[in-house]
């Protein structure tokens, strides 16, 4: 009797392990929290009130406090957030602009309690050149660090801050290089012989060329000295 043939093992489904849920998650989000989300970001703040978070928003743009998708949005002058000092457990800026530059870092950490956690998204400055507003991987981390921020983490962000599906810790040689074979969907052949040769090359600072944005999460120090 023959026996049976078994199936060929089928290919092994190697998942997304640096798949963004949303910006919110990016710091250590719990129930009860109190976030602060500052820009027009309703989708970050929807997922961290589902997440059981308390959630405020801020907005350069707005002209008045409103209430828009059961959230309350408080509008931001002279470059200062309408938060007192230590009010928040995570501040979240998914997308620095230019508006936005004068809160960046020292009024970011005003707001935060001791050992609370901030987000902060900008654009790369390799994809926006002289844009205000972009930043590279040192000035960031130096902005933060400036300001008395501590465990400074950096990330790669892809496709875009509006729709962030990847935050790749740049610290990871694995995660970039991951990135780079499975995550980074080339759209034209250039970009798909460009991706190979950034791979072949393997170098961190090559690698960063192919996300479009940064983002960074900072503590700020239980029982540090207010920022200046």
């Amino acid at each position: 009797m023959t026996p049976a043939r078994l199936p060929p093992p089928s290919a092994p489904q190697i998942p997304d392990p640096w798949r963004a849920r949303s910006i919110c998650f990016s710091v250590p989000l719990e129930a009860g929290h109190r976030v602060l989300v500052v820009g027009p970001w309703p989708s970050v703040s929807r997922s961290a009130r589902l997440a059981g978070a308390e959630v405020l928003s801020a907005d350069i743009r707005a002209a008045e406090p409103v209430d828009r998708d059961g959230e309350a949005t408080a509008v931001i002058t002279g470059g200062r957030l309408p938060v007192p000092d230590g009010a928040m457990d995570h501040v979240l800026l998914p997308q620095l602009t230019p508006p936005l530059l004068p809160l960046a870092a020292a009024e970011l950490a005003r707001v935060l309690r001791p050992g609370g956690w901030l987000f902060l998204g900008a654009p790369a400055v390799w994809r926006s050149g002289s844009r205000r507003g972009a930043l590279s991987v040192r000035r960031g981390r130096a902005l933060l660090e400036r300001c008395g921020f501590v465990d400074v983490r950096e990330y790669g962000i892809a496709p875009s801050l509006a729709v962030p599906r990847h935050l790749v810790p740049l610290a990871s040689p694995v995660a970039l290089r991951w990135y780079a074979r499975s995550g980074f969907a080339p759209t034209s052949r250039y970009a798909a012989a460009v991706r190979w040769s950034l791979v072949r090359l393997g170098q961190r600072d090559l690698l960063l060329l192919l996300f479009p944005a940064l983002g960074w999460t900072a503590r700020r120090p239980p029982g540090g000295a207010d920022p200046a």
